[in-house]
């Protein structure tokens, strides 16, 4: 009878976890693959260059949302926007959760 009242529980404490760990290799993606646009835009002040970039380092196929600035002209900064679907996990119902990234880095000055 124990069994019966504690397995699920920790089952769907198990999910949870596994899930949380997946959220967070996706958002360490996201934050590298934002490092490496905001690299290229400094470099090449191209943000269809710095998108390529991302969606070269991102592991996820679309739905970023990716702003590219140069406030001031000396930096150059890239934002990014995902949204992490929502799952069904058995009877767990987790919804989707916004991750955001923002790298800045400094623009190549032609001589």
């Amino acid at each position: 009878m124990e069994f019966l009242i504690t397995f699920p529980l920790l089952f769907a404490a198990f999910l949870m976890v596994i899930h949380y760990g997946l959220l967070m290799k996706t958002k360490l993606s996201l934050t590298n693959a934002t490092h490496a646009a905001a690299q290229a835009y400094a470099k090449t002040q191209n943000c269809g260059k710095a998108i390529e970039y991302f969606y070269a380092n991102f592991d996820q196929l679309s739905g970023a949302s990716i702003i590219c600035s140069s406030p001031g002209g000396e930096n150059s900064e890239v934002s990014v926007q995902y949204v992490y679907p929502a799952e069904n996990l058995i009877l767990l119902t987790i919804p989707s959760q916004k991750l955001t990234a923002k790298s800045v880095a400094m623009t190549e000055k032609e001589e």
